[in-house]
């Protein structure tokens, strides 16, 4: 049985789900990338052979639910934070009567997936990571962070008559990244409207730091995949987040050695593969770090995942 609808949230806004009950057991919840649909991850889910349900989320701002909002009318603002999207995807879980999930997120939605993670952590049979959003990209590297924590302090210790100029700078960088952002989206996400849209939720996320987290996350219950050449999200600031993890929490790591940050499109079989492979793998006593490359064809053709 497949419920497909519009939920509308305790905020008043409306997101999209399809609920695939077909089969039994705990559900997989997918949450997309930050201009994505549900229709990527059902592509993904298609090719695997996994007999649990599924649930399928356009959260706000995206995808079906955006193209509601667009088709009222009416202005919308999309910069939702992500404890504003966790929320409205906890209460379709209650309404849902879903009370325990693995979660699968990519990018955007794997920022979420980690927001969800830590606050619901009784609730997680898996989190499975793909190229997550784990903080503000101006601030991937100590230095960066060292940096703003110096201009944090001269800010603070600097009387109000006299704040003008920070006033100024900052102003000029927010447009700053607003301008780079659109020339990033503009061939991705060709539509003047829909490109707004997803810069107005990724400046929604900004201010989540999964180092805040960390020790809030569920035991033994991660999972990571990250690709070498992803252009987005550094390789340090992954390696960073490993190895800041506690060991308690990790499960797998798997580097991409030639993946990028598209893999999605790049190579849909691996990434159902590997999904497939993740949720079936039994827990680890040690964590599992691993590399392979997207040519692997034993691992997309027989969906075996070794240490």
């Amino acid at each position: 049985m497949i419920d497909s609808r519009l939920f509308k949230t305790s905020s008043g806004r409306e997101i999209f789900y399809e609920f695939d009950q077909s089969k039994r057991g705990i559900p997989v919840i997918f949450l997309n990338g930050l201009s994505d649909s549900y229709s990527e991850w059902k592509k993904i889910a298609g090719l695997t052979q996994l007999n649990r349900p599924f649930l399928f989320v356009d959260l706000i701002g995206q995808g079906k639910s955006l193209d509601k909002e667009f088709a009222s009318g009416k202005k919308y603002d999309y910069r939702i934070s992500v404890e504003q999207q966790g929320k409205a995807l906890l209460e379709l879980c209650r309404f849902l009567k879903i009370s325990e999930f693995s979660l699968s997120g990519f990018s955007y939605g794997g920022g979420l997936a980690l927001w969800v993670a830590q606050s619901q952590p009784e609730r997680v049979r898996d989190l499975i990571l793909f190229l997550p959003f784990l903080l503000r990209l101006d601030l991937a590297f100590p230095l960066s962070r060292l940096l703003h924590m110096q201009y944090d302090i001269l800010k603070k210790m600097t009387p109000s008559f006299l704040q003008t100029p920070f006033q100024i700078i900052e102003k000029s960088y927010e447009q700053f990244v607003h301008d780079y952002m659109h020339f990033r989206f503009s061939k991705r996400i060709p539509q003047s409207m829909q490109r707004e849209a997803a810069i107005q939720i990724s400046e929604g996320i900004m201010n989540f730091n999964v180092f805040h987290i960390l020790n809030d996350l569920p035991e033994g219950k991660l999972h990571l995949v990250s690709c070498d050449l992803d252009t987005l999200i550094p390789k340090s600031l992954v390696r960073e987040f490993w190895s800041r993890l506690p060991a308690s929490k990790k499960q797998s790591w798997t580097r991409l050695i030639d993946g990028e940050h598209l893999i999605f499109d790049q190579n849909p079989v691996v990434c159902a593969s590997l999904l497939q492979s993740l949720l079936a793998m039994p827990q680890q006593e040690d964590p599992v770090e691993r590399k392979m490359t997207t040519q692997d064809l034993d691992l997309a053709e027989q969906n075996v995942f070794s240490a």
